[in-house]
């Protein structure tokens, strides 16, 4: 190794061991920073000296290198480890596969602490940097963790995405590029740009309008009616053509054409179109009768509202009969009246008015009355509009116990809370055993569940209504004995 500034010519410069070898250098110029090989094998490292065919002692011997004046370069002296206690030479290399080799070109070749048993085995690394140098990063592909040494840029690394064996550690892209963006798009074409607007892969129209925007109920109306307002379709392009547009109801498991008219190219269009009932929702579509085909819609629900209150009664009178109290009023004139109620209070605010009755006359018994109280009265329609008060009536009892009232009547006390959110507590009060049905229906009378249809012993009493599987509205509780009825307003809200 030429371990100087210089070029070397190593042209007679000899190298000798004590067991034979004799070895004569040819013209050869040696750079700095370089070596030349010697080898009893020169075929299996290409590019060195062949010396011959004598074998270095396994056992140790001495090892000459003079230049062409016969002066001596350098002198080492070997050992296998095993010559005495105080041999320190690598006991790894004798004959076991390993080679002995310098630890680095600046240590002195004199100390066998200088020397070490290659880590490559068998044969060491001749030709080859020594193995202790290496790389010491252990993310490194060529990580060595016995190197004692390590080398200046010698450390390996995996390209980018790859691991050291070269295989592909992300995903590969459609184009078979490790680490790629390219994406196969919705019809299977690798890094394409997709179906064109309102056409599938195959140039198919689809989802191409005519969707129904939104449901909106009409104000200030008595119901029936909403608007339905939907976009124009993807083939309504020319102002005069014989293309139009209908909304369909979904009417008894079917669908009812109910309104139609003409396409003319506009962005959207907004039909006035009838319901059946109110306060229920009502599925609507709309159908595209283009000249290129007929498409339907994808369908929404609406519903229409009745807006408009009936108006309050009025001349709201009291004739008083020992504990009962007759209320009586003048008629609401209003086409989709349903009932009116009845509200009682031991004030003048309205804020504290409980109700205790809904009747269809426009006359109402408050019997076994016992306190002062004040009475109004207000009208309400088939969807739940209701009116404002009436005129109040006050009535004076003060002379009766309030005590043998309440032990004495049959009652609905109430339903808490009012308005609730699926599910309310109803209260009701026998005198004495009796046979009570509870009961809930509409707004417009029809009966939808019954809670209550056994004997209950004097008392109070309470039972739930869940509501979960109704919409929300007013609903009426109806309490019903062999001599008694009442019915309270309750206002579902989801």
């Amino acid at each position: 190794y030429n371990a100087s500034s210089d070029s070397i010519n190593l042209f007679n410069w000899k190298f000798s061991s004590e067991g034979g070898i004799n070895f004569t250098f040819p013209i050869y110029i040696l750079d700095p920073d370089s070596y030349i090989l010697l080898a009893r094998n020169s075929d299996t490292f290409p590019g060195s000296f062949d010396y011959g065919d004598v074998m270095l002692n396994n056992d140790g011997e001495r090892l000459t290198l003079t230049d062409s004046n016969l002066q001596i370069v350098d002198v080492v002296i070997y050992s296998d480890g095993f010559q005495g206690l105080m041999d320190q030479w690598p006991q790894a290399a004798d004959a076991e596969g390993s080679t002995l080799e310098l630890i680095a070109p600046q240590f002195d070749n004199s100390l066998p602490q200088s020397w070490q048993a290659s880590y490559v085995v068998p044969g060491g690394t001749p030709g080859y940097q020594n193995s202790s140098f290496g790389c010491l990063d252990p993310y490194a592909c060529n990580y060595n963790p016995d190197v004692t040494i390590s080398c200046d840029d010698c450390c390996e690394y995996p390209d980018f995405n790859y691991d050291c064996l070269g295989n592909c550690i992300v995903e590969i892209d459609c184009n078979g590029v490790c680490g790629g963006i390219a994406e196969l798009d919705e019809c299977g074409v690798c890094n394409g740009s997709g179906a064109e607007y309102n056409l599938d892969c195959d140039g198919n129209c689809i989802e191409c309008g005519g969707e129904i925007i939104s449901i909106i109920d009409i104000p200030d109306d008595q119901g029936g009616r909403v608007y339905v307002e939907f976009q124009k379709h993807f083939f309504d392009t020319d102002s005069l053509r014989n293309e139009f547009y209908s909304v369909e109801r979904y009417d008894n498991n079917q669908w009812v054409n109910v309104i139609s008219g003409a396409a003319y190219n506009q962005d959207r269009y907004v039909y006035e179109v009838p319901t059946i009932y109110n306060n229920v929702n009502t599925e609507f579509r709309v159908l595209s009768g283009m000249n290129e085909g007929i498409w339907a819609s994808d369908s929404m629900s609406g519903t229409s509202l009745d807006n408009i209150a009936p108006s309050s009664p009025e001349n709201l009178s009291i004739e008083v009969g020992g504990s009962s109290n007759l209320l009586s009023w003048n008629m609401v004139d209003a086409s989709d009246l349903f009932a009116y109620t009845l509200y009682k209070s031991s004030d003048s605010l309205t804020t504290n008015a409980e109700v205790i009755a809904e009747t269809s006359n426009n006359f109402y018994e408050d019997i076994d009355v016992i306190g002062d109280f004040y009475y109004w009265v207000s009208a309400f329609d088939v969807n739940g509009n209701e009116s404002e008060f009436s005129n109040y009536v006050k009535v004076e009892n003060s002379n009766l116990s309030n005590e043998k009232k309440s032990l004495e009547k049959y009652a609905l006390l109430g339903c808490y809370p009012n308005p609730f959110n699926s599910i309310i507590k109803i209260d009701y009060y026998v005198p004495i055993l009796s046979s009570v049905l509870i009961e809930v229906y509409t707004v417009t009378g029809i009966k939808i569940d019954s809670l209550q249809a056994s004997l209950s012993s004097p008392g109070a009493h309470s039972i739930y209504w869940n509501a979960n599987s109704h919409s929300s509205g007013i609903y009426i509780v109806r309490m019903t004995t062999n001599s008694f009825t009442e019915s309270q307003k309750i206002i579902l809200v989801k």
